[in-house]
């Protein structure tokens, strides 16, 4: 679950948002009511009875499509592969890179330079104190037979090391053994 707001939270698998729930005011009434919407984007529909077997069906194919052994051509199982990323490392970064706090972890902040703004994908602090981000990136390149589960680096830069080499590793280990590439390509 991720919070969109203090009346609006998203319902995620491996980083792929497929439900949202909406706390609010009910047409003409001073009621308050949920609104359930499932779907994403232009995709988003708001959950009704006539539609639940749609909402029902969609989910079954996500929940079966969306693992680390899914099938690679799926269509679901390809969605957002750097939010799949983001969710993995997110999970188990303390694990992954030692160094860092786990416990202060952000993920797509606002970054804001002059004339320019974009979003940090992690942002941390390692056990110094000190800010560390994350940039993460994903290669849906399906024809490479090393990148079997969901495939990508992380590339952080630590005020401390300037090494993204630890990451990288830390990332390339993380992932499932039979994700690894053994023919030595």
């Amino acid at each position: 679950m991720r919070a969109g707001s203090a009346t609006e939270v998203g319902l995620l698998l491996h980083g792929l948002e497929f439900a949202r729930v909406r706390h609010g005011a009910a047409a003409h009434s001073f009621a308050r009511e949920d609104e359930i919407s499932f779907g994403a984007g232009a995709n988003e529909t708001p959950l009704t009875e006539e539609n639940e077997p749609l909402c029902r069906d969609l989910f079954a194919r996500l929940f079966l499509s969306r693992h680390a052994d899914g099938t690679h051509t799926d269509p679901l199982f390809r969605l957002q592969p750097e939010r799949w990323l983001e969710a993995r490392l997110r999970g188990g970064i303390a694990e992954l890179l030692p160094g860092l706090r786990g416990d202060l972890l952000y993920t797509q902040v606002p970054a804001l330079s002059v004339g320019d703004r974009g979003l940090l994908d992690l942002l941390t602090l390692d056990r110094n104190g000190r800010l560390t981000v994350i940039e993460l990136k994903a290669d849906e390149d399906l024809h490479c037979r090393c990148k079997r589960w969901i495939t990508g680096f992380a590339c952080a830069r630590s005020t401390t090391t300037g090494s993204p080499a630890k990451a990288t590793k830390a990332a390339v280990r993380s992932r499932p053994s039979s994700a690894r590439d053994t023919s030595g390509s």
